[in-house]
């Protein structure tokens, strides 16, 4: 039985672009090993908003955004990043405009 105390909920808000849902994807690593994929989700409808949520071990991670055509998520994409209900991160479209990878580590517990 999961000891809740030890746990933190990890809530992804993901609101996809117009037309570039299906090239986005996301995971959490563990930032030790970045090899070790702990969640992960893809692909997305386009014009969708997502709520994705799973408790997670005190430790450092990375939360990984692909994007494979490099359109930075478009115009109207957005992601956030709640940790116990609290905000750790947000990104918007005009954060930055076009890459293949962006990377946000964190701390839980």
């Amino acid at each position: 039985e999961m000891d809740m105390n030890q746990n933190h909920l990890l809530e992804v808000y993901f609101e996809t672009p117009s037309s570039y849902g299906p090239e986005i994807y996301w995971e959490v690593r563990s930032a030790g090993d970045e090899s070790t994929v702990l969640t992960n989700f893809a692909p997305y409808e386009s014009y969708e908003r997502y709520l994705e949520a799973k408790y997670m071990s005190p430790g450092s991670y990375v939360f990984v955004v692909y994007d494979f055509t490099s359109q930075g998520l478009g115009d109207i994409g957005h992601f956030e990043l709640l940790l116990d209900g609290d905000t750790i991160h947000k990104f918007d479209s005009n954060t930055s405009k076009s890459w293949y990878q962006y990377d946000f580590s964190f701390e839980v517990g």
